[in-house]
């Protein structure tokens, strides 16, 4: 009886890991997601500091969980996610306002698809 309350609250234990995991990914994406697109905006209004900044906090954000997502997730998601942050980052830069639309699209989709990817749904399970 005891190795089975063991094992019974073992998988209760990983089921609340799993599910704190999803928490806090999507929490991660959302943060970084909002920031993505308020650069995007003050890009389109030709405030182009404003959305410098906050294209440097969405990039200084996602490498302060450097350690926990680089655990949780698969290095090509990290490196992909990386390249199209400092690629909208890039354009903000040079003040590419046609460009800005494109490269923060492509961003928050990979922002999306990483959460997207963490979370439980009925077919990641069967």
């Amino acid at each position: 009886m005891k190795k089975e309350l063991f094992t019974a609250f073992l998988l209760i234990g990983i089921f609340a890991a799993c599910l704190a995991n999803v928490s806090y990914i999507g929490k991660l994406t959302d943060e970084i997601n909002k920031l993505i697109c308020q650069s995007q905006e003050l890009a389109a209004e030709g405030n182009w500091q404003a959305s410098a900044e906050a294209a440097e906090e969405a990039v200084r954000v996602w490498h302060e969980h450097d350690a926990y997502i680089h655990i949780v997730l698969k290095h090509a998601d990290i490196d992909s996610a990386t390249d199209a942050i400092y690629d909208l980052l890039a354009e903000v830069y040079s003040h590419s306002a046609g460009n800005v639309d494109g490269t923060a699209l492509r961003a928050h989709y990979h922002f999306e698809c990483i959460y997207n990817m963490e979370r439980i749904s009925f077919g990641s399970l069967f």
